[in-house]
């Protein structure tokens, strides 16, 4: 079962993950733009046989209507538990934080 934990809240399983993206309220920027674009940069992976850590730096940019620049929306960095299975790598839990916190619980 998937974990992602968005600041101080904790979603645990598919359902309530994507529970938490169709709780993004109808006029955010995310919804109403005329297109989001997230980029993930400075990836450092880490393997350890069937199980590994991701982290990386993220930033959402808006182009609110067609011809205008891109926005930077919000950045932040992204903790990721992975495990492979049955050949695939998934993602066990996904930490995402703001700009310069770091869980508690990641490994050193």
């Amino acid at each position: 079962d998937p974990e992602m934990v968005l600041g101080k809240n904790s979603y645990k399983g598919t359902a309530a993950i994507e529970g938490a993206y169709k709780g993004v309220p109808k006029d955010a920027p995310q919804r109403t733009s005329y297109s989001l674009n997230i980029l993930m940069n400075n990836p450092l992976i880490a393997v350890h046989g069937d199980t590994a850590t991701a982290q990386l730096v993220f930033t959402e940019t808006v182009v609110d209507k067609q011809g205008d620049p891109p926005r930077i929306l919000t950045q932040g960095r992204e903790f990721d538990h992975l495990v492979r299975r049955h050949g695939q790598w998934r993602i066990s839990k996904r930490q995402i934080t703001g700009p310069a916190d770091k869980p508690a619980d990641w490994p050193k």
